[in-house]
């Protein structure tokens, strides 16, 4: 099985991995925050026998903070740090609030100027629709090659 990986993608590993996990996630899901310890683990377990590719989902009733997070999430990983603001963000997820968000952009070095403006003008933020689930999928989905 091919999985389709474009240039906008969020990538942890060596891209020639013989393992794939693709998370459709949502960075505010109770969920997906456990998931994200267990993915840990897992990258640990399987060095770099694993490549974790991780896509904003969000639920059908989307919270303003969780595309807050995302955002934040593309702000900082058009600074290459897209990485540390995820691992921050799971990790403080209890307290998830926009001067939070802009709090964890500075923590982890992130210039968040460019987020005061992205949620207002927020035609200007992209994520992937190739391979999107269907958008009434309730809980997050796995997808391992």
């Amino acid at each position: 099985m091919s999985i389709y990986i474009p240039y906008f993608d969020h990538l942890s590993g060596a891209v020639s991995a013989p393992v794939v996990v693709v998370e459709y996630g949502d960075l505010l899901c109770p969920h997906c925050g456990d998931c994200y310890v267990e993915m840990k683990i897992l990258h640990e377990m399987l060095g770099g026998h694993l490549l974790f590719v991780f896509r904003h989902f969000f639920p059908f009733n989307l919270c303003s903070i969780s595309l807050d997070a995302a955002v934040a999430c593309e702000v900082a990983g058009a600074q290459r740090k897209f990485w540390y603001m995820h691992d921050i963000i799971f990790e403080n997820q209890r307290y998830l609030s926009r001067s939070a968000l802009s709090r964890f952009g500075s923590e982890v070095g992130v210039d968040m100027s460019p987020f005061k403006d992205t949620r207002t003008n927020i035609n200007h933020f992209e994520y992937n629709t190739t391979e999107r689930p269907s958008r009434n999928l309730d809980e997050q989905r796995w997808f391992i090659r």
